[in-house]
């Protein structure tokens, strides 16, 4: 009898966790707006550093209209909100500059580009973000044509795909430093 009651226990302490983990899954799921920020003596409100920042490409973008050092057309994806406060409007211009570009090569080797994002204005103050990100063209292999005596030979010189980043897509960025601001009104 002792033993069957241990088991019943034990049963019953596995049990209760795996009762209680959905719940708390849905919450980690569902993105958290940011926490009201604390206020600075000078009235300013400080958003800490880390803090993520959502960005969206304005307008479709391809590795073989640009060069190193181009802008990329970035803009925030969504209102930056703290608490019930705006400090930043989706579509404000973010800075971010292209660091590495390679062209597409022969042999189906992809083109690839790689960004950084530095800034972007909140009303008349210049938030400073750090983060980077990469993308590569789509590699083209030979297949069955190399083996067409011929035209198989030439197939090496065939070039792979441009990067392209389409209009839309995201990113996420973080603040590099604790910032000051204003709400805006």
């Amino acid at each position: 009898m002792p033993m069957r009651k241990l088991l019943v226990v034990f049963a019953l302490g596995l049990a209760v966790p795996f009762l209680a983990a959905p719940q708390s899954a849905t919450q980690e799921a569902s993105a958290a707006p940011l926490p009201t920020p604390a206020q600075d003596p000078s009235g300013k409100f400080i958003l800490p550093c880390e803090t993520p920042i959502h960005l969206s490409m304005s307008q479709d973008f391809n590795q073989k209209k640009t060069s190193v050092g181009d802008k990329l057309p970035l803009v925030l994806a969504d209102d930056l909100m703290a608490g019930n406060m705006l400090f930043a409007k989706k579509g404000a211009a973010v800075n971010a500059t292209v660091v590495e570009l390679i062209p597409s090569r022969p042999g189906g080797l992809p083109g690839f580009v790689r960004f950084e994002v530095h800034s972007f204005l909140a009303g008349n103050t210049t938030v400073f973000v750090r983060g980077h990100a990469t993308r590569e063209g789509e590699v083209k292999t030979p297949g069955g044509t190399a083996l067409i005596p011929v035209v198989g030979p030439f197939t090496i010189f065939r070039h792979g795909g441009d990067s392209v980043i389409k209009k839309g897509t995201l990113f996420t960025a973080y603040l590099s430093q604790d910032t000051l601001l204003d709400p805006l009104k």
